[in-house]
């Protein structure tokens, strides 16, 4: 990263660890939510149809 604004505020070591994808927490809980719902759904319509 060569913008010396955004390295007057971070050094190198910063600027990676903000980028490193294994950080990317942010949607995490919303994924999560939407697969439980989506498997409780499926099986409820399992059993229905039994």
């Amino acid at each position: 990263m060569e913008n010396p604004e955004i390295r007057g505020h971070l050094g190198q070591d910063e600027i990676e660890k903000l980028l490193d994808p294994a950080n990317y927490l942010g949607l995490s809980l919303s994924s999560t939510d939407k697969v439980i719902a989506s498997t409780k759904a499926a099986r409820k319509k399992e059993e229905e149809d039994e």
